[in-house]
């Protein structure tokens, strides 16, 4: 992002206040976003974006961090994280080691910071994006504990195979990534946050086309795979079934 070039960039809260302080980027006109006044008035100002009542940027989704699991090995979903962070036999009486996949980036340290803030409080964590030597020490010593292996990466890979072909851009994407495995980036802390989000992104494209329909899949590739130009409506909206998707977002659809 620092090589500039860009349109448009997505970046964490404090990468963006890096951007602004080295004049890396400029201010967003929320007058040509028709929906800004929709955005949350606790969102609209953040800190994370907005520097001396200026806009620099807009938030754009919200998520949550979802522990996903396998029910033949959990009868009933898993009830803290330490299943992901602690070594421990799982309800199949088979241990865990080995069998945990998590997100491969910096950010996942804050991750590991507020699993830590309230598993050893006398750790003294106040805020995970904040760490002192001591804590970020002790979150990067638990993310040590986990690691992707052989095994987790075939059965992604397994994952994503029948959607090979689907797309150019799905191609591509994926020998990219393939590309990015074969180099080994665990060095790179930057190459590896690009490097799990876009194997996120291929197998959350993969799953769709599998199994959802395909106005969904085809409206998530064109907008989440396919390079576009532009910031104000980058979404071509009218090249997408837009109707059946909403009828399908809402209660009661299928």
């Amino acid at each position: 992002m620092n090589e500039g070039g860009f349109a448009l960039v997505t970046a964490s809260g404090d990468a963006s206040l890096r951007l602004i302080a080295g004049k890396r980027v400029q201010p967003v006109n929320t007058d040509l976003i028709p929906s800004w006044k929709t955005v949350d008035e606790r969102l609209q100002s953040s800190p994370w974006h907005t520097v001396d009542g200026v806009h620099y940027g807009v938030p754009y989704q919200w998520g949550a961090n979802v522990l996903a699991y396998n029910t033949k090995v959990f009868p009933e979903a898993p009830k803290s994280w330490s299943v992901v962070f602690e070594e421990q036999n799982l309800p199949d009486g088979k241990s865990n080691k080995g069998r945990v996949q998590a997100f491969d980036g910096p950010i996942y340290i804050a991750d590991a910071a507020l699993y830590l803030m309230h598993k050893k409080p006398e750790l003294g964590i106040k805020d995970p994006y904040e760490l002192t030597e001591e804590q970020y020490k002790a979150a990067l010593d638990l993310l040590r504990a986990i690691s992707c292996n052989s095994e987790s990466l075939d059965a992604y890979l397994q994952n994503i195979a029948p959607a090979a072909g689907c797309d150019e851009a799905f191609d591509a994407q994926l020998q990219d990534v393939l590309n990015a495995l074969a180099q080994n980036p665990a060095g790179a802390p930057a190459r590896a946050r690009w490097l799990a989000e876009k194997m996120v992104l291929l197998l959350q494209t993969a799953l769709l086309v599998q199994h959802a329909p395909a106005f969904v899949s085809e409206a998530f590739i064109a907008t989440r795979l396919r390079q576009s130009e532009g910031t104000y409506g980058v979404v071509d909206l009218g090249a997408q079934d837009v109707g059946a998707i909403l009828d399908r977002a809402a209660v009661g659809g299928h």
